[in-house]
């Protein structure tokens, strides 16, 4: 559900360690997982959060979106064994 107040300006949802730990961080948009949505959905879609995810990687961060379990655990580097 969308929380009014919850982010600044596209600023992503929040910012997680990456595996192993002190390998730095990445800034994460999470989007729900019924979400039927690629990469050019969520650039459409969500212009002003893509301009921010491009803007944190122009200034040398890491910034992507998820809406899956598995996206995340991709993004943060980390292998479960599920």
């Amino acid at each position: 559900a969308n929380v009014e107040g919850k982010s600044y300006g596209g600023w992503p949802d929040t910012e997680c360690p990456v595996y192993p730990m002190g390998s730095g961080t990445i800034h994460i948009e999470f989007k729900s997982p019924n979400l039927k949505l690629d990469q050019a959905k969520f650039e459409r879609d969500y212009p002003q959060q893509w301009k921010r995810v491009k803007e944190i990687r122009a200034a040398g961060g890491r910034a992507d979106w998820c809406n899956s379990i598995a996206r995340f655990c991709e993004l943060i580097e980390y292998e479960p064994d599920l």
